[in-house]
C-alpha cells in the first residue's frame, strides 16, 4: 500500500469535507430572474463548488500555479458564505496552504496551515481528528525551512491525536511517521529515525501477517531505509523475509517473489558479494519465465540488470552477450523501438563514484556548511569525456573550472572511473563521445590549494542524464 505524502492526504480530506459541506445546504434552483438572498447564496455556492472542480482537477493535472489561483477563490467565496472563522474556511485555507507547498512557498504554506490549525481548534477542540492534516502541513513546512525541532514537536502531537481517534496500529499513521523519520534525519537523530521506520513494518506485519498487499510493500520500505543508511545487513534481512513471506503464503513459484530477490541482489552487490547477487537475478528470471503469464518484457528488464552487474565486476563479454539477449527479447515486441531507445538509446551510468561536494573535502567542512553557509563560496567544473563500446570513460577533459585548478585532478580520477550501460544500435554496443558534466561544490573561503587528492567517503557522484556526440565504432 502507497504512503500518500501528507499535503495530498490533506488536500482529500479538507475537499470532500467542504464539498460535503456545500451539498449539505444545496436547494433547489429558485424561479428565473430571483433575485431574493436565496438566489444569491445559490448562485454563490455554485460558484464554490465550481472553484473546487477546478481545484481539483488543477491539482490532479499538476498545475499547482492554476491550482493556486481556483483554492485563493475558494477560500475567497467560502469567507462569504460560511464566515472566515468557519471549519469550512480552516478547510479551504488547507487546501491553499497545499498548493502553495507544491510551488515551494513554505512561509505562505505554513502561515496558512497554522491559520487552519487554529480555525479548527476554536470550532471543533483542540484534539479533533480534523486536526491531523493541517497539523502534518505545519510540520512538513517546518521540516521543508529546516526548523527540524518544531517538526518534530508538532509530527509528535498529530501522531498523539490520531491514535486517539484511530487506535495504536492503524496503517495509515505511517505518513506521520515518515513525518517523524525526517525531523529526526535533520537533527541527526539517526536511531531514533530509523525507529520510526521499524515500528511501521512491526505494526503490519503484527496486525496484517497474512495480507501481502500490505505486509510486503511495508518490507521494501524499510529495506529501502537500511539501504539509505548504509546497513547493507539489515536490508538483505527484510528482503529475505518478503522472500519467505510470499513463498509460505503463495508457494515456491510465486512470481510475486521477483521484485523482492532483485532488491535482495541489489543489496549483496553493494555489499560485495557478486555471486549471490547474480544467482538470485537468474532465479527472478526463472520463476518469470516459467510462470503461466511470462512477461517478456520483465525478462528483458532483469536480464539488462544481471548485464550491468557483470559490467560493474568488469565482466565485459558477459555484460555483452546479456545486453544483446535483451536486445533481442525487446526487438519482437510491439513497442520496440521505444523499448530499446529507453534501456539503450543513450549511456546509463551503473557505477558512480564520489565527487567533491565541500572543499577541503572535511566531514568538519560539511558540518560548518550547514551551520555558516556564508563561509563558503561556490566553485564548479565542467567536464567532456568519451564512452567507449565497452561502458569505459575515456579522454577525460576539464573544459573550465573555477577556482582554475582548485579540484580538477581530481574530478579527472573520479570521472575516469564511472562504469556506463553502453549505447547499442541494431544490437550492438557502440561508443559515444563528446559527453559533457558539469559539477558545482562549495569551497571554504581563504582554503585554496590546487590538484587536492583526499578520498574521504562523501556524496555519490551525481551521473549525467544526457549524452551528445556522434556514432562511432
Amino acid at each position: 500500500m502507497g504512503i500518500r505524502s501528507t499535503q495530498y492526504n490533506g488536500l482529500c480530506l479538507a475537499l470532500s469535507l467542504l464539498l460535503a459541506a456545500g451539498a449539505g445546504v444545496a436547494q433547489d434552483p429558485p424561479a428565473a430572474g430571483d433575485n431574493s438572498p436565496t438566489q444569491e447564496l445559490h448562485n454563490r455556492k455554485a460558484t464554490l463548488d465550481d472553484a473546487h472542480q477546478r481545484f481539483m482537477d488543477y491539482y490532479a493535472e499538476e498545475q499547482y500555479q492554476l491550482a493556486l489561483v481556483a483554492a485563493a477563490q475558494v477560500v475567497e467565496h467560502t469567507h462569504a458564505i460560511y464566515g472566515e472563522a468557519s471549519l469550512e474556511a480552516g478547510l479551504a485555507l488547507t487546501n491553499l496552504a497545499t498548493a502553495q507547498a507544491k510551488l515551494g512557498d513554505h512561509p505562505a504554506a505554513l502561515m496558512n496551515y497554522q491559520a487552519s490549525v487554529a480555525i479548527i481548534e476554536a470550532t471543533q477542540g483542540i484534539i479533533s481528528p480534523r486536526l491531523v492534516n493541517p497539523l502534518l502541513g505545519v510540520a512538513a513546512e517546518h521540516n521543508a525551512m529546516e526548523n527540524y525541532d518544531l517538526g518534530l514537536a508538532v509530527y509528535e502531537r498529530a501522531l498523539r491525536i490520531y491514535h486517539v481517534e484511530h487506535g495504536l496500529f492503524n496503517v495509515d499513521q505511517m505518513k506521520i511517521r515518515d513525518g517523524l523519520t525526517e525531523s529526526y534525519v535533520g537533527l541527526g537523530d539517526m536511531q531514533n529515525a530509523g525507529f520510526q521506520q521499524q515500528v511501521q513494518a512491526m505494526i503490519i506485519r503484527q496486525e496484517h501477517g497474512d495480507d501481502l498487499e500490505l505486509v510486503v510493500p511495508a518490507v521494501f520500505k524499510l529495506a529501502e531505509w537500511y539501504q539509505r543508511t548504509n546497513q547493507p545487513e539489515k536490508e538483505q534481512q527484510q528482503y529475505t523475509f518478503a522472500v519467505n513471506a510470499i513463498r509460505q503464503l503463495e508457494g515456491q513459484n510465486s512470481t510475486l517473489q521477483i521484485n523482492a530477490l532483485r532488491g535482495l541482489s541489489a543489496a549483496y552487490m553493494r555489499s560485495v558479494n557478486q555471486a549471490t547477487s547474480i544467482r538470485l537475478l537468474k532465479q527472478a528470471i526463472r520463476l518469470n519465465e516459467t510462470s503461466a503469464e511470462p512477461d517478456p518484457v520483465l525478462t528483458a528488464d532483469i536480464l539488462i540488470e544481471l548485464g550491468d552487474n557483470y559490467s560493474m565486476l568488469g565482466s565485459m563479454r558477459d555484460a555483452r552477450r546479456v545486453y544483446q539477449s535483451a536486445w533481442q527479447i525487446l526487438a519482437e515486441e510491439d513497442e520496440a523501438d521505444k523499448l530499446h531507445n529507453n534501456y539503450f538509446g543513450t549511456p546509463v551510468g551503473i557505477r558512480a563514484e564520489r565527487l567533491p561536494d565541500v572543499y577541503p573535502s572535511r566531514s568538519k567542512n560539511r558540518k560548518l556548511l550547514h551551520k555558516q553557509p556564508d563561509a563558503f563560496l561556490t566553485g564548479y567544473v565542467n567536464i567532456s569525456y568519451d564512452i567507449d563500446k565497452s561502458g569505459r570513460v575515456k579522454n577525460v577533459e576539464v573544459l573550465e573550472s573555477d577556482p582554475p585548478g582548485l579540484i580538477d585532478k581530481r574530478i579527472k580520477i573520479l570521472v575516469s572511473r564511472i562504469g556506463y550501460r553502453p549505447r547499442m544500435v541494431d544490437g550492438e554496443p557502440v561508443a559515444t563521445p563528446n559527453n559533457r558534466l558539469s559539477h558545482e561544490f562549495m569551497y571554504l573561503a581563504g582554503e585554496i590549494e590546487e590538484d587536492d587528492t583526499d578520498d574521504e567517503k562523501g556524496e555519490r557522484i551525481e551521473l549525467p542524464t544526457s549524452t551528445t556526440g556522434e556514432e562511432t565504432g
